[in-house]
């Protein structure tokens, strides 16, 4: 792997640079886990030098002021603008098979990052031909179940590790809805889900389904507040889809002799898929509350820094590559 052999070079650390900082190490540590690189490796000559001192920090004299704090925040900013700017336009300048080569050792929450960064990267990243890199990266999430039927990667990856509501955008949602596949604010989940009797309402008198949640996908609120009563709920979305299905099922045999046996097909079809849908739910339900590492909300500057540590890594990639690529 690319990452084994970055982390093995490790030269002497330039003069007048910090040592670094905690939050860069933080997102550093999350490519290498406990084995981080040497500070060393970000000061080879190839690496630019605007990305060295983003990530690792100018050094500053004790004394500083507030105001000179303040001043050095802004240049920074400023800075890291123009960095992320030509971070941006030399990764539309490298060859896929680099780039490739770079996504293939990110996290999956990292790859959705990179894919909102650009509309270059956003379409590289979610291109067809990409799909591998999400399987690669979801299938090195240690004991996380792999994507669902009628779910693409990237979307399976945008519920498991995006913690906002995908309806409304409100961030910090935490809980999942994994038989509905759908992460869901509490105000969200009064317009998108149907209590039983309203679903009921809505199916045929003559189509006898006895157990509405062996086939509509749903899910349980209030099952740990005692002093409320729990309550089934179902998808909405989901319920409209079925109960179109099945009236085009009704009217295709309306006449027919046979007329009970497409009925019976479709309902034995959701059965099984809601078997199937059940126990899927259920591992995400097990890696989520035994495996997942819970981490705090991250702010909007991530994704900035998870741009820059990918400048990183394409720069050392090419410094390793570069007979390949210029010779």
């Amino acid at each position: 792997m690319a990452a084994h052999y970055i982390a093995a070079y490790s030269p002497p650390m330039k003069p007048g640079v910090h040592d670094g900082s905690a939050q860069s190490n933080s997102i550093l540590s999350r490519f290498w886990g406990d084995d981080l690189p040497s500070h060393g490796l970000f000061f080879h000559d190839d690496i630019e030098a605007a990305v060295h001192v983003f990530l690792r920090g100018n050094e500053r004299s004790s004394n500083s002021t507030d105001e000179l704090s303040a001043k050095a925040t802004s240049a920074e900013a400023d800075g890291f603008q123009s960095v992320s700017e030509e971070v941006l336009s030399r990764i539309k300048e490298m060859p896929l098979e680099i780039v490739f080569e770079i996504l293939l050792h990110l996290h999956p929450s990292d790859l959705l990052s990179i894919a909102r960064s650009s509309q270059r990267l956003r379409e590289i990243v979610l291109s067809k031909r990409s799909r591998f890199i999400w399987t690669e990266c979801l299938s090195n999430v240690r004991g996380l179940p792999s994507c669902p039927p009628g779910m693409t990667e990237p979307q399976f990856a945008k519920l498991v590790f995006d913690q906002t509501c995908q309806f409304c955008g409100k961030q910090g949602m935490r809980d999942v809805f994994w038989a509905c596949q759908v992460r869901c604010c509490p105000t969200c989940v009064q317009k998108q889900f149907i209590s039983e009797e309203e679903l009921r309402a809505r199916i045929p008198e003559d189509v006898g389904i006895e157990k509405l949640s062996s086939i509509f996908p749903y899910t349980v609120v209030n099952l740990y507040q005692p002093k409320q009563p729990s309550k089934v709920l179902y998808y909405h979305p989901i319920a409209t889809r079925y109960l179109g299905e099945l009236e085009d099922v009704l009217a295709s045999n309306a006449g027919s002799i046979h007329s009970t046996e497409g009925l019976e097909d479709w309902v034995k079809l959701k059965e099984e898929n809601q078997i199937e849908r059940i126990k899927h739910a259920s591992l995400c339900e097990h890696w989520y509350n035994h495996w997942a590492v819970r981490t705090a909300p991250r702010s909007s500057e991530i994704p900035l820094f998870d741009l820059a540590v990918t400048a990183v890594l394409s720069s050392a990639l090419i410094y390793l590559w570069k007979d390949r690529i210029f010779g």
